[in-house]
């Protein structure tokens, strides 16, 4: 349902780092890490303070951080 739903505001607002960003550490969230970490890593091309951000959420505000971390790390 998330997932959808920030596909269709990405469809609205195709040019948006903020939404591929959230939208990529959903989709690794939810099992998805190839797409999640395309989506990830064109935030972070598009605007590079994402990647200081992701280094700073913790666990419960996202669940899939670390995992986005350490495949951009690879």
């Amino acid at each position: 349902m998330l997932s959808a739903l920030y596909r269709e505001a990405a469809e609205l607002a195709p040019g948006s780092h903020e939404l591929c960003f959230w939208g990529g550490l959903g989709l690794v969230q939810m099992g998805d890490l190839e797409a999640g970490i395309g989506q990830m890593r064109r935030a972070i091309t598009d605007h590079p303070p994402w990647r200081e951000l992701l280094e700073r959420l913790p666990k419960e505000v996202a669940p899939a951080a670390a995992q986005v971390r350490a495949a951009l790390d690879q």
